[in-house]
């Protein structure tokens, strides 16, 4: 189980990336959730009470395991997502619980409304340890599988295409710390030799999906694009 904190400025782009098609909207607190886009005017009208505020929005993906994968139904997985807000002092506020099955990692997206029900704003701030804790203690609570990571992966020993995925994943992970934008990540990742290729709806001019390519070998979007909702 790994789970990051992101603040961001839409809940327009927010809510549309981890609502794309195929996503599964597993519970809808404080919103009118017929359609996407009453989801996204109900997070609307309770931030306008504090148009001060900047990073109104607040976004967590949580990803699990591939061994845990039988274990996650839906409502298992609302009950993580519940325990984990509740751990991290996310209370009395507008959110949504947001299954994705598009990986071979089990995951989920949190959308929540930093300006609480009482227009209070809920903080964040150096929340990376207290993350890491209330992980821990989730695992360990229901045991779910410690992953190895990509950081213990040792890139000499690989080769062709793997070679590739993980420079890929950790040019991504150098860069994406100084992009606020998916066109700044674009134009570094370029410079670098990465290409991105945009995947769009039949239906509509949307994109619903990207993958990332250097030389003749590319691969679907990585988790660190997954985690960042970045503005495309």
């Amino acid at each position: 189980m790994i789970a990051k904190n992101i603040k961001g400025k839409s809940f327009k782009g927010c809510v549309s990336y981890v609502m794309h098609e195929g996503a599964t909207l597993l519970e809808a607190e404080g919103v009118w959730a017929a359609t996407k886009q009453d989801i996204i005017r109900s997070f609307a009208m309770q931030r306008s009470g504090r148009k001060e505020i900047k990073q109104p929005v607040g976004h967590i993906p949580i990803a699990f395991s591939p061994e845990d994968k039988e274990r996650m139904t839906d409502d298992f997985m609302v009950k993580l997502a519940k325990e984990y807000m509740q751990e991290m002092g996310i209370r009395n506020t507008q959110y949504i619980i947001v299954r994705h099955d598009n990986t071979e990692n089990p995951h989920l997206h949190i959308v929540y409304n930093r300006i609480n029900n009482e227009l209070k704003l809920i903080s964040v701030n150096h929340d990376y340890k207290r993350n890491i804790k209330v992980c821990k203690k989730l695992k360990d609570k229901y045991k779910l599988t410690y992953g190895e990571g990509k950081e213990n992966v040792r890139r000499e020993k690989l080769n062709d295409p793997d070679k590739i995925k993980y420079y890929i994943h950790d040019t991504i992970k150098s860069v994406l710390l100084n992009c606020k934008h998916f066109a700044d990540l674009r134009f570094k990742l370029k410079d670098l030799g990465i290409e991105i290729d945009y995947k769009y709806k039949r239906t509509a001019n949307e994109i619903e999906g990207v993958s990332f390519r250097y030389g003749n070998i590319a691969f679907k979007g990585s988790q660190e694009i997954e985690n960042s909702a970045l503005e495309i």
